[in-house]
């Protein structure tokens, strides 16, 4: 069985739906809450290596919890879907990265981020062994000052993916430039795709998600055009994460074309979206 190797924060999520807007001084009521994923397993690299095991892959996550009840949460979340936690360094005395989504009665969303360690994360010996044995690697959005150093210790001939974040605390342009030049397989979405520009080479994939205009794949010089069916959906976190996961898993498994990949990718967020919206009506 392949090995895929996933870096990035962790995170338990808070999501709300709102019957109005958050206005300065007045309350506002929540029109949605469900109560069995209060809170629920986030975080890209949550999102990239369910996907990614769903598809048949062993899978361990690089991340950093703390020491209270949203760290066995996530612990937790991840065993229930059979996925490796020997990869989550606990931090003592510290709280857990949490985010807070607040979804508006327009759609639009707030998200609150709260990464709890400040930059003082650190590459355990577990998590260094792991990202050095893995066949494959995925970075996704983390800390910043441990980009190099996971780079540094993944095989020369482990395949690299990296999922696009517009936030230079974690992808400073440098790492950008390094990345570009490293990576076999980079995802993004089009606003995201500026980080990218004049960096990249003809071996490098470039998978770029538009929404339900479909997905770009840019790949040895070739562009090729994918219309997929996504679910209609006010709660789209973590969309474009599982689309990576769905799309590695599929590549990796081997005897996969990139557009088939595209679709199989496309497939597990479909299956994401309609989980909630069948949440949603319970």
């Amino acid at each position: 069985m392949t090995e895929l190797v996933v870096t990035g924060y962790a995170s338990m999520d808070y999501v709300v739906a709102l019957n109005g807007f958050v206005q300065v001084d007045k309350t506002t009521l929540v029109s949605h809450r469900d109560s069995t994923a209060w809170p629920r397993l986030g975080g890209c690299v949550s999102y990239v290596s369910v996907a990614a095991a769903l598809a048949g892959h062993r899978v361990t996550p690089i991340s950093w919890v703390g020491s209270d009840r949203d760290a066995d949460a996530f612990r937790d979340g991840l065993n229930k879907l059979n996925i490796s936690t020997a990869g989550i360094h606990r931090q003592s005395d510290s709280a857990s990265p949490v985010a807070m989504l607040i979804y508006q009665a327009d759609g639009s969303c707030s998200c609150l981020f709260d990464r709890a360690f400040s930059g003082t994360e650190i590459l355990a010996p577990t998590q260094l062994d792991a990202i050095g044995r893995a066949d494959h690697l995925c970075l996704t959005a983390g800390p910043g000052h441990l980009m190099d150093p996971i780079l540094n210790a993944r095989k020369p001939s482990a395949k690299l993916y990296w999922v696009l974040k517009n936030d230079v605390s974690c992808f400073t342009p440098q790492i950008c430039e390094r990345l570009s030049s490293e990576a076999d397989v980079i995802f993004g979405n089009r606003a995201e795709s500026h980080m990218i520009d004049g960096l990249t080479s003809q071996s490098t994939t470039i998978v770029t998600t538009n929404g339900t205009a479909g997905v770009d794949i840019y790949t040895g010089g070739l562009h090729i055009e994918t219309k997929v069916n996504y679910v209609e959906t006010n709660d789209p976190t973590g969309a474009g994460d599982t689309f990576a996961g769905g799309y590695i898993g599929a590549l990796i498994g081997g005897g996969t074309t990139q557009k088939q990949a595209a679709k199989i990718a496309a497939n597990s967020v479909s299956q994401l979206l309609m989980s909630r919206a069948n949440s949603n009506e319970g």
